[in-house]
């Protein structure tokens, strides 16, 4: 199962703000999630205070782009690091977002 597989079946039985603390650190634990996702749901408070219903493209646990379309994101993405890792995500606060837009 990939992360995003992992993710995704974790977060649909979300009922409750107590359970989704309790996801967010089963998730931050788990050596199995990307460094991003990790370091994108450890901030994601901060993030979202700054880039709510931006699309944000981290690498390296670091925000570098910070775009109001995917369709941007994923052009800039392309030019800028192809052929490397990078995530894309659209800040919002919640567990929605964990469905990730795109990691390569």
């Amino acid at each position: 199962m990939d992360n995003l597989e992992y993710i995704t079946k974790r977060t649909k039985s979300l009922v409750c703000p107590r359970k989704r603390n309790e996801l967010i650190q089963s998730l931050i634990d788990d050596s199995n999630i990307d460094g991003n996702m990790r370091w994108y749901i450890e901030n994601q408070d901060t993030l979202v205070w700054l880039y709510n219903g931006k699309h944000l493209v981290i690498v390296d646990r670091q925000v570098l782009g910070i775009f109001d379309t995917y369709e941007e994101t994923q052009r800039w993405t392309e030019e800028k690091f192809y052929g490397e890792d990078f995530m894309i995500i659209k800040c919002e606060p919640g567990t929605r977002q964990y469905y990730i837009d795109e990691v390569r």
